[in-house]
């Protein structure tokens, strides 16, 4: 019984047309999420295949050093009032 529910299908686990519904919203959540450049960039340096990074590492250090200077502008306007 216990290899029949690790062994069971998606469809059956949630039920059907579950598993789709849950899939829609992911390559929104993926285009938004910086962590996403991330991976993207690191597999193109890891792996030197032109195919491996669709966006480019360009595109990717792009993302990556504007999410940066936010996330330090947040950081820099909150700072003073967490010291007091």
């Amino acid at each position: 019984m216990r290899w029949r529910l690790i062994c069971m299908s998606r469809d059956r686990v949630l039920g059907p047309g579950m598993a789709e519904s849950r899939k829609a919203p992911l390559p929104v959540f993926a285009r938004f999420n910086p962590l996403s450049y991330q991976i993207d960039g690191l597999r193109a340096f890891l792996l030197p295949d032109s195919t491996v990074a669709p966006l480019g590492v360009a595109t990717d250090l792009i993302v990556m050093s504007s999410v940066l200077a936010v996330l330090v502008m947040i950081c820099a306007r909150t700072y003073p009032n967490i010291v007091r």
